[in-house]
């Protein structure tokens, strides 16, 4: 059985944290979408101003092992002490036994 887990950080500069990570763990932003050569295509495409660019980031294990990994931009008087996660398994992996099979 196949699973998807992602873990998220919230940061004051989420680039700046995800470029760190990238560096540390040996993995590399997420590529952009499918037809854009580059991630400030696809945003010039959808309109996002220059200014919320560093709203988030993501970056993937080049060698699919480890967690897609996650940066946001914290807002103001709401600060986290501590990552969310977040994991994801196929539908026909779901069983009534589910819950007692996830990791605690």
């Amino acid at each position: 059985m196949s699973r998807t887990v992602q873990i998220t950080f919230d940061a004051a500069d989420p680039n700046g944290l995800a470029e760190f990570w990238n560096q540390v763990l040996g993995y590399t932003f997420q590529p952009p979408p499918d037809g854009f050569d580059t991630w400030d295509d696809a945003l010039d495409r959808w309109g996002v101003p220059e200014e919320d660019r560093n709203m988030a980031s993501a970056s993937i294990d080049p060698d699919e092992r480890g967690p897609r990994r996650g940066s946001r931009a914290a807002t103001s008087g709401w600060p986290r002490s501590r990552p969310s996660a977040s994991a994801s398994w196929p539908s026909a992996a779901v069983e009534s036994d589910a819950p007692s099979r996830l990791p605690r």
